[in-house]
């Protein structure tokens, strides 16, 4: 119907008008801000041609004295003043660590004119830039360092002085590392010299003392002492008593034994036989007794020491007179056949016995006992049964696809003692850590079937006449996810209704119907004709009067032609300059399109016109300069991270690699000169995380009390593990371990009346066998008490006001053997690709008379060969493929609830750019990255710990356990949660009062009648003992985690 429609517009007055200016009716930026610069805007010549297109001519065409001005002068006024900078000076420091470099700062006015002048400084209104920064300086040589000689190892005779002598330099980093003893200049200094070549002053030498004459009750020994004296050459020789100092001499005989004897076990004589017929037990006295240092034997109030030494002798004795008659005896209780819940029993055996002389019990049938028979069954374990968590079976889901929700029960169950069962809240169970399992879970999730869906019928194609009706249809399921359109051929199965249906409105009024255009009369350039003949008709063919058709949209009868641009041809622009010089660039030239119209005029076409008609575009793009590049250096992915936590640095290594003539990057060792020989370093700063602060108490209060048991408190703080003076946020303290005890409890002096005195131990086993060694021996203040001269271990502070003995003293104090020590690290490899080597120094080290460590000469070692300190390195091919090394990824994870982060490190060829398992970086040039570190994680604002007051001791002393409540709480919405991060919850338990308790004395101990009806029940509980156990547990891991 379209084709039928007659046309609207057509051609006229096909003369191309004159060729005119043309600008754009503004101008462009200025090219200078200030300081007179310029804008321009498009001018060009251009002509409308008789088919009413626009063509762009040759300047040339139109009248050059009418062209419109192209560029005119902007901003013509002074630039602001802006600070200069001249380049930076040479560095302060000429080697080891960082210096200074400055630079000119003076500020500079760009004139209108172009010239650049000086002007005051207070001209320029942004921040004046530094004339003055850091600078690093390299290596400096290595040279000796010597430390001062040690003490001699003897005060007199022939002893020997050892001193330290290291080669170190100071690193670019400022760092004074020790390097191997080569690397310095000259001959090692001496490390061993003699010294003291003197005689000793004479000493007194004691012999042990001989046996005391007494056990107990004061004795006397004696001992022999001699003078002796250490000669120059080192020989111990004894001599006369007039070299040493007579009022030194150590005492020739002393008391001993002047103690109370040790306790023993006393015994009286048995009482008779307890019975008349049968097994009897007759009885003795049995008393722990002591004999004092005036003879007398006394009764001790404790068997303790009596115990210790020996087993109680016993205070019964079997006996038998003649033979009883049997009774019924039952045996033990068997176990429970249930542990709880009411419905267990117990069973034993009932047998008829008799007793026979010699303690032997005969068993006899049961009709000879003519007592009552005990029971041999019995309900046990009448007690409750601990919750159980009990689910029943999955309910109907409530659809048939898309996903449905079918549920069950779940309760949390007790079994009563009385055997009945209770239900109670899941609460009970949650709190026992018993899992709940879900009480709802998802079914059906398959989807539904698919189904056809079909669009409302569209209007009928035609106003008039017969016409068609479409609808469109879609294929669609429902899924758990919701109702959505899938693909067609889920639905291709399923019948499908007709998408088409016929329609009529009314008859249609005739119109204009055109025959084909005849061909052309010119083939181009010029004004061709075609012709048509156009007849009324109605729309089943039917021609009719045309007076029935409307004349003013009647079709024309005829329609220029071929009035098109003749055939197309190429122009080309001359080639640009090489994009690179060096490792091949490209030139490039612009082609175009060009086509005469009829007029004589050349225009610029599309480039398509001429590739239509087979026309070949000239080459655009041609290679240049085909020859290599300089060498450069080029550089990995950066190293580890010098600094565990807070700041640090990495460095990475420079690799001389040059851009062949083809563009492939390849090793090039030896082409960029003396820099190549300096392995040029490169440093950035990092951030090991945040640094874990450890907890410091500070100074103890007074003791509450003047003597006895107290209390004292002290602060508790967070610092800096590194820098103590710096106070940090709790938070940082909770990573390494629970906060220490902010009060103890304190001993004063003993409030019992007595005599304080030192008890010294016997000297332990040294801590080494050469060098300088630590033995040591228990100090104890015991205490004699005047009443009872009974001796007790007290708190050492009660023997403040005596001198107090050495526990520790050195021993073994002469030179050790020498070993061999080897670096942490290997140096650098030899060859950057291709199989080379790594060497790490070695060095044999000597322990001292005095204990510390310094280097010895080789011959120092017990092994005459050093141990091997060499390993394969950079194993990759040379040749451009470059080396593979660690790559760490920037971004950590989020702080876990955990308090840890970590990160992505992979095994990265930056030439290649292709990755490996971690094998293939076993011969990296660094150490692989952390990939785990410790952070802080609050919490945020919305989760966080709250803390209640302590409860009170379990113990005045000896160590106790005191509690408080730790909730996880949502502070928005002021509710307990679960999401508060376990690194940092406050810890719900201590150890408290571990100060030890007094011993008891006789008036805190209550005796009573020696009748057997007095019974003492001790009454103990595993609840207790367990949490004692679990205290004494965290206390140990919260010392190990402090220390």
């Amino acid at each position: 119907e379209a084709a039928l429609m007659p046309p609207r517009e057509e051609f006229c007055s096909e003369v191309a008008c004159p060729p005119v200016w043309y600008h754009a009716p503004t101008y462009g930026a200025c090219s200078k801000p200030c300081a007179t610069g310029e804008h321009s805007r498009v001018v060009r010549c251009e002509q409308i041609l008789g088919t009413g297109e626009m063509a762009v001519l040759p300047d040339d065409r139109c009248d050059s004295g009418d062209r419109p001005n192209e560029k005119k002068s902007c901003n013509m006024r002074d630039c602001p003043s802006e600070w200069m900078t001249s380049g930076w000076g040479k560095c302060s420091l000429d080697c080891g660590g960082r210096g200074t470099e400055i630079r000119l700062v003076y500020c500079t006015t760009l004139l209108t004119d172009g010239v650049l002048v000086n002007t005051t400084d207070e001209a320029c209104q942004k921040a004046r830039p530094a004339a003055q920064q850091l600078c690093q300086a390299g290596d400096c040589d290595p040279e000796w360092e010597i430390y001062r000689w040690g003490v001699c190892s003897r005060s007199c005779a022939t002893g020997s002085q050892v001193r330290q002598v290291l080669c170190e330099q100071t690193k670019a980093s400022s760092l004074r590392v020790t390097v191997p003893d080569s690397d310095c200049p000259g001959e090692k200094p001496e490390v061993l010299q003699p010294c003291e070549e003197t005689d000793c002053p004479g000493i007194w030498h004691a012999l042990p003392w001989q046996e005391c004459n007494q056990s107990c009750a004061t004795g006397t020994q004696i001992r022999r002492v001699d003078c002796e004296q250490r000669k120059a050459n080192g020989q111990v020789v004894r001599v006369a008593d007039e070299v040493c100092n007579p009022e030194t001499r150590p005492a020739t005989s002393q008391d001993c034994n002047a103690r109370d004897c040790p306790e023993v076990w006393f015994t009286t004589d048995w009482s008779p036989c307890s019975v008349s017929c049968g097994n009897g037990v007759r009885r003795r006295g049995v008393a722990c007794t002591q004999v004092l240092t005036n003879g007398e034997r006394v009764i001790v109030s404790s068997e303790s020491e009596c115990l210790r030494r020996a087993e109680r002798p016993a205070e019964t004795q079997p006996c038998y007179l003649e033979m009883c008659a049997p009774t019924s005896r039952p045996s033990a209780w068997g176990p429970c056949s249930h542990t709880c819940g009411g419905s267990g029993m117990q069973n034993r055996v009932v047998l008829c016995q008799q007793d026979i002389e010699g303690g032997a019990v005969e068993t006899v049938s049961d009709g000879e006992c003519t007592d009552i028979r005990p029971p041999t069954t019995q309900v046990c374990q009448r007690v409750d049964c601990p919750p159980l968590v009990i689910n029943s079976a999955w309910g109907e889901c409530d659809r048939e696809c898309a996903e449905g929700r079918q549920t069950r029960s779940v309760e949390c169950q007790i079994l009563r003692g009385s055997g009945s069962t209770d239900v109670v809240s899941n609460s009970v169970c949650r709190s026992l850590r018993l899992p709940i399992p879900p009480s709802q879970q998802a079914c059906n999730s398959q989807h539904c079937a698919a189904r056809y869906v079909y669009n409302p019928w569209t209007f009928c194609s035609r106003s008039c006449g017969s016409g068609l009706q479409n609808r469109r249809v879609q294929c669609w399921q429902l899924t758990r996810y919701g109702d959505s359109r899938v693909a067609s051929n889920l639905c291709a199965s399923l019948p499908r209704e007709p998408l088409q249906q016929g329609c009529f409105l009314e008859r249609c009024r005739p119109v204009w119907v055109s025959a084909p255009f005849s061909e052309c009369s010119h083939t181009c350039g010029g004004s061709g004709l075609r012709t048509r003949s156009v007849t009324c008709q109605f729309d089943n063919g039917e021609i009719t009067d045309d007076a029935l058709c409307s004349y003013r949209v009647k079709p024309t009868t005829t329609r220029a032609c071929n009035r098109v641009n003749c055939p197309f041809h190429w122009n080309t622009d001359a080639w640009s300059e090489c994009s690179k010089e060096c490792a091949t660039g490209k030139q490039t030239r612009r082609a175009r399109c060009n086509v005469v119209d009829f007029a004589g005029t050349l225009r610029e076409i599309s480039s398509r016109s001429c590739t239509s008609v087979g026309l070949t575009r000239p080459d655009v793009e041609r290679e240049c300069n085909r020859i290599p590049c300089l060498a450069s250096f080029e550089y990995g992915e950066f190293g580890t991270c010098n600094a565990t936590c807070g700041a640090g640095y990495q460095k990475r290594v420079g690799v001389c690699r040059q851009v062949s003539a083809e563009g492939s990057v390849v090793n090039a060792e030896g082409q960029c000169g003396d820099q190549e020989k300096t392995q040029p370093v490169q440093l950035q700063s990092c951030d090991g995380g945040i640094c874990p602060g450890v907890w410091i108490g500070l100074a103890w209060s007074a003791c509450s009390v003047d003597c006895g048991l107290g209390t004292r408190q002290r602060d508790i703080i967070c610092v800096d593990r590194n820098d103590p003076s710096r106070r940090l946020d709790e938070l940082s303290c909770r990573i390494t371990g629970g906060k220490l005890l902010g009060e103890e409890t304190c001993r004063m002096p003993d409030c019992r009346d007595g005599t304080y005195a030192w008890d010294l131990g016997v000297w332990g086993t040294c801590s080494r066998t050469c060098g300088a060694g630590q033995q040591r021996r228990s100090v104890t203040c015991q205490l004699t008490e005047t009443t009872s001269r009974r001796v007790v271990n007290v708190d050492p502070s009660n023997c403040k006001d005596l001198a107090t003995p050495e526990s520790s003293r050195l021993c073994n104090e002469f030179l050790c053997p020498g070993y061999w020590e080897l670096a942490l690290s290997y140096g650098a490899c030899s060859v950057t690709c291709g199989d080379g080597t790594q060497d790490r120094p070695f060095q044999c080290r000597v322990r001292t008379a005095q204990g510390s460590i310094v280097d010895a000469t080789h011959d120092f070692c017990n092994t005459p060969q050093p141990p091997t300190s060499r390993r394969a390195c950079n194993r990759v091919e040379c040749g451009g493929t470059g080396f593979f090394t660690w790559h760490p990824e920037p971004v950590w994870t989020p702080c876990s609830t955990q308090c840890s982060q970590t990160r992505k490190v992979h095994c990265y060829n930056p030439t290649t750019r292709k990755y490996k398992q971690d094998e293939g970086c076993a011969d990296a040039p660094i150490d692989k990255p952390i990939t785990y570190r410790y952070c802080v994680n609050n919490g945020g604002e919305r989760y966080l710990w709250r803390e209640g007051p302590w409860g009170n001791c379990s113990q005045p002393c000896g160590g106790g356990i005191r509690m408080r409540t730790v909730i996880c709480m949502n502070v928005i919405k002021n509710e307990p949660a679960v999401s508060c991060p376990i690194c940092i919850e406050p810890v719900k338990r201590e150890e408290c009062n571990k100060v030890p308790c007094p011993e008891k004395t006789d008036d805190d101990v209550n005796v009573g009648d020696d009748d057997d009806d007095d019974v003492v029940h001790v009454i103990t509980t595993d609840d207790t003992d367990d949490e004692n156990d679990d205290a004494n547990d965290a206390a140990d891991h919260k010392e190990s985690d402090f220390e």
